[in-house]
């Protein structure tokens, strides 16, 4: 999984969080090969982190990109954290990178 962000994003400005999501096929959930689960995408400003989109989804084999609107309407740095969450744990070939 990779979580992406314009570098510097003035105030006020909406930008997209960009998260791809790589399903490298490994697993039997079905004869698509795609696995459904849980994206979950949060903010961390200060100490408190801030769930920003939660959906539910199906990746499909290979490389799925995922964007989420956001916009910052407070100056300071702001961290994006991204996890997918499969309905079945033996889906997830790689838990480490979640």
């Amino acid at each position: 999984m990779r979580i992406t962000v314009p570098p510097e994003i003035p105030k006020g400005q909406p930008f997209d969080v960009h998260v791809i999501l790589n399903n490298t096929g490994q697993t039997d959930t079905d004869e698509s090969g795609e696995i459904k689960g849980r994206l979950i995408v949060s903010r961390i400003a200060g100490d408190e982190p801030d769930v920003i989109a939660e959906q539910e989804i199906s990746v499909a084999p290979g490389k799925q990109p995922f964007s989420i609107r956001q916009q910052i309407d407070a100056p300071g740095s702001v961290v994006y954290e991204a996890r997918f969450e499969p309905n079945h744990r033996q889906d997830d070939a790689l838990s480490q990178n979640n």
